[in-house]
């Protein structure tokens, strides 16, 4: 009895020692998998930025902003400005780099099936970046190229013009993020060499630190948490999930599709009421009842999500001032444009499908949200 006891005693700090070793393992490996799994490419220099920057390799699709994953007001794709970013294109992305799988809303459009370029030399910030330096003659369609992006912040308007085989879209209505090509970015050269490439070290170093595991823990849950977690790592690199902060990629095909659009219900606005003063506002409720299998429902001002009204849970409305729960209210600066105002229904925190536009003239006159044809 005396030798279990005494033999228990030993195995508790041999637990805990080996816990501690797994966290060890977990935190090395962690690291060693985030510096080693990236592709460095040396950095570069601007002469309007202040520092060197680091250059990413992009796909001829990604984008500062991504509506599905910038949220509220745009606030998980801040900054909106004075911050510079270095990247480099590949060949062919007026081929490439078109929108293909959900229409992208831009004010009174729906685009599909071309290139995603709004605006230049001035870009609003969902362009798609490296169509856009085609456009404004930074790189070449046929070898790609680097350059740098400079965020400008909110720009009223975004013009059309055809430039290097490019007709880049008109929107004539403010947007949050806009970017341009530095002065230097048409003088600017790819990096010669491609960095130090660690990437094929990669598998060796977690089949490495895998055997460190299963000779740790014989425990059934800790490996199979280990391998989930060490297979999803490598997957996500290899995918292009990992992404960085600065370049986002329309939402993946992977995701649950959505219901035919005839099976999509669209809310149903009422007259809105509008005080034109020097700063107006408008404020509009929707039409009950409303469907039994919708959460809530979003407003969308000029492509970007500006609130959500949640039918059943009201404490997520974060309201703000002049804001019911039955009701959207929207406020114009001072320099009033036109507004491109949609409607959607939320259900399980994704928007279904946003209604056309209802648009807000800066005389004041509101069109109402054309009926879904």
């Amino acid at each position: 009895m005396e030798s279990k006891q005494a033999s228990s005693k030993r195995s508790v700090p041999m637990r805990r020692r080996n816990i501690l070793y797994l966290g060890l393992l977990w935190a090395t490996w962690t690291i060693a998998f985030k510096i080693l799994s990236h592709e460095s490419l040396p950095p570069i220099q601007s002469v309007s930025a202040p520092n060197v920057l680091r250059v990413k390799k992009l796909s001829c699709t990604d984008s500062l902003w991504v509506p599905e994953e910038c949220g509220m007001d745009g606030a998980k794709c801040e900054p909106f400005e004075n911050h510079h970013v270095a990247f480099q294109c590949p060949a062919n992305c007026l081929r490439d780099g078109v929108v293909t799988k959900e229409p992208h809303l831009t004010g009174s459009q729906e685009i599909i099936n071309r290139t995603l370029v709004i605006g230049g030399p001035i870009y609003r910030g969902d362009s798609y970046i490296c169509p856009s330096a085609i456009h404004d003659g930074v790189i070449d369609e046929a070898t790609g190229g680097c350059g740098v992006a400079k965020l400008m912040g909110m720009t009223n308007s975004f013009s059309s013009s055809y430039m290097y085989n490019v007709e880049s879209l008109d929107v004539q209505t403010y947007f949050p993020m806009s970017f341009r090509f530095t002065i230097d970015s048409k003088e600017m050269s790819c990096p010669t060499t491609t960095g130090t490439n660690t990437q094929w070290t990669v598998p060796y170093v977690s089949a490495a630190y895998t055997a460190l595991v299963w000779k740790t823990s014989s425990s059934g849950t800790v490996r199979t948490l280990w391998s989930l977690a060490v297979a999803y790592a490598h997957l996500s690199t290899s995918s292009g999930t990992a992404a960085s902060h600065w370049w986002r990629q329309p939402a993946a095909s992977s995701q649950k599709p959505r219901p035919a659009d005839a099976e999509v219900p669209i809310p149903k606005l009422l007259e809105p009421i509008i005080h034109m003063n020097s700063i107006s506002n408008f404020t509009i409720q929707w039409a009950t009842p409303v469907p039994e299998n919708v959460d809530g429902i979003s407003m969308l001002v000029d492509d970007v999500e500006r609130a959500r009204r949640f039918f059943r849970d009201p404490a997520k409305n974060n309201l703000r001032y002049g804001e019911t729960d039955d009701s959207f209210f929207w406020q114009r600066t001072p320099q009033a444009f036109v507004d491109y105002i949609r409607f959607g229904y939320i259900k399980d925190g994704k928007v279904l499908k946003y209604s056309k536009p209802g648009v807000w003239f800066t005389n004041g006159t509101w069109t109402g949200v054309p009926a879904e044809t």
